[in-house]
This record gives C-alpha cells, structure tokens and sequence, in this order.
C-alpha cells in the first residue's frame, strides 16, 4: 500500500517505518481510521533501543499495549505511558529540580502545573543523561489534543532525543474553555516536519466497506477545503434522514421516530448515536426516549450538583432531591404516585412496602444507607430502563464506598470512582448516546449523527467517522454545514 509523504512522494510501508523511525523531528498526519494504532504499534517494533510512547488517554494506552502484545513485541523495547503519568513520575522523581508540588493531581490545572514540572526539569539539562540512556526515541499519539503546556514538554524531549508525532489537525476538538492548543501551521509543522500522510481507509478496509472508508476520505477534503459535505453523492452505507425545521411543531417528535427507525435496522450491532457536545441533559432526555443508554463525562455535572445539594438538605427536600434523580435516570419511576404513598405511610393510612420505607427514611435522617436502598430496589420493582446507567452505577459505587467507611465523605467517594472508572474505560452496550468529545477515538459498528447543526467542522468529522459500517445523518438539510465554517 503506497501512502503520501512530505510533498507529495509517495512510499510503501517498508519505507514508511524507516522513515518514521529515522526522522529527528516528524510529523505522520494520520485521518481517522487510517491505521495509526498499527503504525505506531510497527516502529516502535522496528529498529534497537526502546522507545517512550505517549498518548492523552488510558484507552489509548490499552490500545496500543493490546496491538504490541498482539505481535508479541519485548516489552523491554518500549514503555507507554498517557503523558500526565509520565510527567508526574518523571517530574516527582526529582521534585527540587522540577518545582513540583503536587503529589497526587485531582484537576485539570493540576495536571498542567505537574507537566510545567516536568518541562521545567527536563530544560535544566540535569537530566540530560538519564533520558538519553533510558530512549533511543520517543513517539506521541493524538498530538492535535495536546495543550501548549504538553507542546512545550514534546518539544524539550526533541532536543534530547529523535521525536516523531501523530496526529489530524481536523481531529482536533479540545480547544475551548481553558486549554490552549499550539496553532497546528504556526506552531506545531514549524517544529515538526510532515514526513508522511496515511491515507489507508484501514477501519472500513477490515469490515468489507472500503466504499465507506474512501467517502470519508474525500469528506475530510471537502470540509478541509470547501467546509461543507455534499451528501448527495454518498455510498449506499451512508444514510440521510431529513428532520422539519428547528421551529416546527413535529421537529422533537419527527427526530425519535427517525433515531427509533434507524436503530431499528442495526440488528443488535453497537451503535453510537451522536448528540449536542454542550447539552448534556438533552442527549439524556433523546436517550430516554429512544431506550439507550447515556454516555456520561467522567466529571458528570448532574451527579456533582446532586452530591452537592444532598448535604445541604434534609427532610421533604431532601427526598425530593433523590426522587428527582431517580425520575431524571430512569423510566416508569412513578415519582408523583410514590410521593403521595409516603405521605399515606407518614400518616399512618398505609402500610409501607420497602421502597415506600426507605423514602420515609431518607426524609427522616441523614443517612446514605435508605437511598442506596431505594436506588438498587426502585429498578427491581418498578422495571424502569436506566438509561444514565453510568451515572447511577458511579453514584451507587460511591454510596457503597462510604457506607463500608472506605471514604468519610460523598464527595471524596465519588472522585474516587470516578478516577478508577477514568483509569478502567467505558464499556458500552448496543445502544449509546453521546457527544464527539465523549467517544473520540473510539470505534462503533453504527453512527447516527443528530444535531448537526450544532456540530463544528472538527466535530463533524469526528462523528461521521466513528462507525465501521454505516452512518445514518439525520438533518435539515443534504448539505452539511458546520457551525462556525
């Protein structure tokens, strides 16, 4: 397979190993799908000495573990790390040198000062010596998500030792509120030359649906140079389901029938459905009504506000706190039925059952026992989907934690799943919604793209090509538009 290089050479894959391996400071521009997991996985196989292998994510660390175990590479030949373990390990490693002060990072402006930590020590040149002899290179995953901190980081290995980066700039969809991405042109292709572009549609390649694969290839031309997609010219696996204008009366309605229907022809294969990346309770509402489940962010906003407020509140509000979560994750949750049950119990005109017991409960003391209770037996009785299963498995696990005194506090317990669950990975049913930012990187048999009109160029690209065999678009219109284009 012959893939572009630099100034449009091209190379076969032979060559293209050496030339990662053998550039100072490259850049392979690797679009979605294209077979960057099994390039990187290659060169860090070819050649002596071992290589460093940085990403952003533990499933990009298990990614990449995965496809070297699976050709049976000496570990002794590479280590990977995401680069915020490898700067804490690194950087608390010699802490007067480094600056650093953090010990066990909880924020994102944490992991930031550690890698300032990190940069800091490595341009002291006191570790000059401990880096040659540990790397004979190092390679970097995803660079289009790295922040001008993790830029700065990168750019002080190169000095040190060969650097090759991978990365697609339309990729790039983490620049916003605080982090500060590198301008790609400017910045990044100034330090790092362009030695190779893949351009093997590998993802679709393996499931027979090159079709499917090539198409894409052209779409990330056409948002490149024109900032639209035709989708009258489409391949038979991609789909287009037209939705009646934002302001019509039938456009909330007409768009679950057009999921429903869509989802209904996948025959059980896994599907991703992508929705507004900002708008996190309507892609919960869209899950509701089309039973799937919510693809959650680590630091859920909804569970962080409920957490929040249940130390603050008690008798009848602080029911009503748990019975609105309840009615917000799940369905067939009889909460006004419920409600007047206990007051019937509360007076003494109804014997309670113990659900309705545990409600009288958490109204009446403080303790996280009763809504645990509630929480693992209201699923049982009144079989309702979940469909913010991520949500409610973090809280129950958070509960749980407290209850066998592992944790003092709410807070500090859910944190604390939290972080294992960012450490362990998703795992996902037939049926998911969620946002480009949530399943960037991650592969689906099936993609229903809603809410186009929300979505940006990057993002748009990251969403159509987040399913190996068909892509259904629901949307106003055959031409696509990206907000902001």
């Amino acid at each position: 397979m012959l893939r572009s290089c630099g100034h449009g050479l091209t190379v076969n894959d032979s060559a293209l190993i050496d030339i990662i391996t053998g550039c100072a400071r490259g850049c392979v521009i690797a679009p979605a799908g294209c077979g960057k997991t099994e390039q990187v996985a290659r060169a860090a196989l070819h050649g002596e000495g071992r290589r460093l292998i940085l990403t952003h994510t533990l499933a990009g660390v298990d990614a990449l573990r995965a496809r070297l175990k699976e050709k049976r590479a000496d570990p002794g030949h590479y280590q990977i790390s995401t680069i915020a373990a490898w700067s804490l390990r690194i950087a608390s490693a010699f802490p007067m040198r480094s600056g650093l002060f953090i010990t066990m990072p909880k924020t994102n402006k944490e992991y930031e000062a550690v890698c300032a930590a990190a940069v800091n020590l490595i341009k002291s040149g006191c570790i000059d010596s401990v880096i040659k002899a540990s790397y004979s290179g190092v390679f970097v995953d995803e660079y289009q998500d790295c922040i001008r901190v993790q830029h700065e980081l990168v750019c002080a290995l190169s000095n040190l030792i060969p650097c090759c980066i991978f990365g697609d700039p339309l990729q790039s969809i983490f620049g916003f509120r605080d982090n500060s991405l590198p301008d790609w042109d400017r910045e990044v292709l100034a330090t790092f030359l362009v030695v190779a572009e893949l351009r093997r549609p590998w993802r679709w390649e393996q499931v027979g649906n090159i079709a499917l694969g090539k198409w894409l290839l052209r779409c990330r031309n056409e948002l490149w140079e024109t900032g639209q997609i035709d989708l009258r010219s489409r391949p038979p696996t991609v789909h287009y389901r037209r939705l009646p204008g934002a302001n019509d009366t039938q456009y909330y309605g007409e768009k679950i029938r057009l999921v429903k229907e869509a989802l209904g022809a996948l025959k059980g294969e896994k599907c991703i459905i992508i929705g507004d990346s900002q708008n996190e309770l309507g892609r919960a509402l869209l899950a509701r009504n089309v039973t799937a489940s919510a693809v959650e962010p680590v630091d859920c906003k909804r569970l962080t506000v409920f957490v929040e407020k249940l130390g603050k509140v008690q008798g009848q509000d602080r029911l009503n706190l748990v019975l609105d979560l309840v009615k917000g994750i799940m369905t067939a949750a009889d909460v006004a039925k419920l409600k007047k049950a206990v007051k019937a119990v509360c007076k003494g005109t109804r014997r309670p059952n113990s659900i309705e017991a545990a409600c009288v409960e958490i109204s009446q003391s403080q303790g996280l026992r009763p809504i645990l209770h509630l929480l693992e037996e209201i699923p049982k009785q009144q079989k309702g989907w979940i469909y913010r299963r991520e949500l409610y498995s973090a809280l129950c696990g958070a509960l749980r934690g407290v209850i066998a005194g592992t944790h003092e506090t709410l807070i500090d317990a859910v944190w604390d799943v939290q972080n294992r669950r960012r450490h362990a990975g998703r795992r996902f049913g037939n049926r998911n919604i969620g946002s480009t930012l949530l399943v960037k990187g991650l592969e689906f048999d099936h993609v229903i793209i809603v809410d186009v009109e929300t979505l940006k160029r990057n993002d748009l690209y990251v969403a159509l090509t987040r399913g190996s065999r068909s892509v259904t678009v629901i949307s106003e219109t055959c031409i696509l538009r990206p907000k902001n284009s």
